[in-house]
């Protein structure tokens, strides 16, 4: 008898999050679906993991959980703990905002999903461009028709899939992309403010974000309403540039 999946469900958002009570429904036709949240927001908490206090594991109800920590703190325990190093898959999301080009570089979203591919699972970062909609149900809808063909594919190790939808009506999205990671451009501003006590401090913003409309990227294919789907790896070498090194490096005798 072939074993039951076991799924794990984490976030960025925490476990107030929009729509996750749907997504663990849609999933559960799956497989056993888990579920564990960050208590609070933890967005742009990129791959941090706390390795220098201890970590509460609350349980909420069955199945779901809740922890002190970062997304990364969930995956693992939620991998190692609950499923006993034995997970399947792991869903990061369904965020709420894109993770298109260089937000994977700040994504707790990303994170959570990178860590289950350094951990050899299969894994997705999925994302909702909200606009004025929210409409997460739909969202989670459209990754459900995506699962199954993420499930088929076999992914080298260490990859994971990022995938964004758009906050548009059904009818206005035009398909799937399959895409490359493009380049974001971000607000350069830091804005000083001064507390009641005379104190400055200070917020690095990151609202006014565009993107290079590049050809096969997701940025470009967010653009023009379709669902994009990057497959990510965890391996950061610059192989061209370390060919540029070893010809310009002194040979070793």
């Amino acid at each position: 008898m072939k074993r039951k999946r076991n799924i794990l469900l984490t976030n960025d958002d925490g476990i107030l999050a929009a729509g996750f009570d749907s997504l663990i429904g849609k999933l559960s036709e799956f497989g056993r679906v888990v579920a564990v949240f960050p208590d609070r927001i933890r967005s742009a908490s990129s791959h941090s993991i706390s390795l220098h206090k201890a970590l509460r594991l609350r349980k909420v109800r069955k199945d779901v959980y809740v922890v002190d920590g970062t997304p990364v703190d969930c995956v693992r325990l939620g991998v190692l703990k609950i499923f006993s190093d034995n997970a399947d898959f792991v869903v990061s999301g369904i965020n709420a905002g894109p993770n298109l080009g260089d937000d994977l570089n700040y994504s707790g979203t990303v994170a959570a999903a990178r860590e289950a591919a350094f951990l050899g699972i299969k894994s997705a970062s999925v994302s909702l461009v909200v606009e004025k909609r929210h409409d997460f149900e739909q969202a989670s809808e459209i990754f459900m028709e995506i699962f199954p063909w993420l499930l088929k594919t076999k992914l080298s190790r260490g990859s994971f899939f990022n995938i964004n939808i758009p906050d548009a009506p059904r009818g206005k999205i035009r398909g799937i992309k399959l895409t490359k990671q493009g380049r974001r451009i971000y607000d350069r501003a830091v804005y000083q403010r001064r507390d009641p006590r005379g104190e400055n401090y200070y917020w690095l913003s990151g609202e006014k974000l565009s993107g290079f409309m590049i050809k096969g990227t997701d940025i470009e294919a967010l653009s023009r309403n379709f669902v994009s789907i990057t497959p990510l790896t965890l391996d950061h070498t610059s192989y061209s540039d370390l060919e540029a090194l070893k010809a310009n490096f002194p040979k070793s005798k």
